[in-house]
């Protein structure tokens, strides 16, 4: 290994490079401590090569333990970046020529709890609407937890921010939530996606879902299953349990407590045909609808047809030219297929 970086310094990596090719020798940059990087040191990013989309990270770390996660020891305590600083790289991303931006981090719904003031991520996101030109705006994994009553408010009043948010289960027991540390229940989860379900019908909610952590019985399981076909989700992100060293699960199971592999990937699978189940239910219910879809650069390998993602997270095959591309432009939804969801661009 001629040279390793830490994740706050991977920004920086051209000149890490440069340094490492001049200087001949190994060399180590990762920060120890937690405090943030000035934001004079945080470059502004321009462009994203060959992407449609712009990524805008506004908060790193976690001060939460979860059984199972190393996340904590490997990326250090939460950290938000200062919300002028965000603002002025969401601006410079649109004047060049950016529709949509994610707004991305660790622990999302945390943002602003280390700064003076204690900016909120509604307040952020109040601003980013108030001051930016950015056409939407889509937020990346947010914590049941990290959802209070000004941030829901916020997401479901404006036509802006995408109808689509990603909201981690990891078990649809209680008893194994409590077991992996997770600070919510079932009922607490329920709650959040009905609320955003009852003000916003149209809006995609997906789930993340660990499988096989050691405390997870087949009566657990069982009761993950009909949580999961019982609630109004979109799709699930599926993950298998694996061991962190260091981490309290690691630390209180043994290897003989652990879920067989042919276990955890039975239920794997079982998980995943739901998940593409309730895709394909949610992609239905939105046939006939004209949704705001971003065209996106990728082609369609089998169709020749370009992709376009809605504001609600469906990726819809359309006929556009490389004009089109990076514009976000009205799309009727035409079919929903095993294979594929097709739509038509209007005004075209």
């Amino acid at each position: 290994v001629d040279l390793a970086i830490g994740n706050k310094e991977k920004a920086h990596i051209v000149p890490l490079l440069q340094r490492l090719l001049r200087d001949r020798a190994v060399d180590t940059s990762v920060s120890q401590d937690g405090e943030p990087r000035p934001a004079e040191q945080n470059p502004m990013i321009e462009r994203f090569f060959n992407y449609s989309r712009a990524f805008v990270k506004i908060q790193e770390g976690c001060d939460w333990q979860c059984a199972y996660c190393i996340i904590p020891r490997a990326r250090g305590p939460n950290r938000s970046m200062p919300p002028d600083w965000v603002i002025d790289q969401v601006q410079k991303l649109a004047d060049s020529g950016y529709q949509e931006i994610v707004l991305c981090g660790t622990r999302l719904g945390t943002y602003g709890v280390d700064l003076v003031a204690g900016p909120s991520l509604a307040t952020l996101l109040t601003r980013i609407l108030a001051s930016t030109d950015i056409r939407r705006v889509r937020l990346s994994s947010i914590e049941p937890m990290g959802f209070d009553e000004q941030l829901k408010e916020v997401i479901v009043s404006s036509n802006r921010i995408c109808r689509h948010l990603h909201i981690p289960l990891q078990s649809g027991s209680d008893a194994v939530l409590r077991a992996m540390n997770r600070p919510y229940s079932t009922s607490d989860y329920r709650r959040l996606v009905d609320w955003f379900k009852s003000r916003c019908p149209d809006m995609c909610i997906g789930a993340d879902l660990v499988v096989g952590f050691p405390a997870e019985g087949e009566a657990d399981f069982r009761e993950t299953t009909e949580f999961i076909q019982d609630i109004d989700l979109s799709y699930l992100h599926v993950f298998s349990y694996s061991v962190r060293p260091g981490t309290p699960a690691a630390n209180r199971y043994s290897e003989s407590q652990l879920i067989p592999p042919e276990v955890v990937r039975r239920r794997s699978r079982f998980l995943r045909s739901l998940s593409r189940a309730k895709r394909r239910s949610f992609a239905k219910s939105q046939v006939g609808r004209t949704l705001n879809m971003l065209v996106l650069r990728k082609t369609d390998d089998s169709s020749g047809k370009r992709m376009a993602l809605s504001d609600n997270y469906l990726n819809v095959l359309v006929d556009a030219d490389d004009a089109s591309a990076g514009q976000i432009l009205p799309a009727e939804v035409l079919s929903v297929t095993e294979s594929a969801i097709v739509g038509r661009l209007l005004n075209r």
